[in-house]
């Protein structure tokens, strides 16, 4: 099933993905405005290796985001935490 608006297509899938993501994004807002205010939980994500780790944190907080969610926050800003990628040589992408 497609959906048009002002002349662009939108699949099904990709509507869900936007939305998706958008929701993503929203709670990775809220989990690191509470990383912020926890020392303990600060520390734990400083110390993880990678996106899905920290992933995993939030989880077992009753955060919905996945590491690749965590990826495509790359940039953005929350309070005093911006969010980096890490790019590793030899690294595939």
């Amino acid at each position: 099933m497609v959906f048009t608006k002002n002349n662009l297509i939108f699949s099904k899938a990709l509507i869900k993905l936007l939305v998706n993501v958008k929701m993503s994004f929203s709670e990775i807002r809220k989990f690191l405005k509470q990383m912020q205010s926890e020392d303990n939980l600060r520390k734990e994500v400083t110390s993880s290796a990678t996106a899905d780790d920290v992933a995993l944190i939030a989880q077992k907080l009753g955060y919905g985001f996945s590491g690749d969610d965590l990826l495509r926050f790359n940039g953005q800003k929350v309070d005093k935490v911006t969010v980096r990628k890490v790019d590793h040589p030899g690294e595939y992408h």
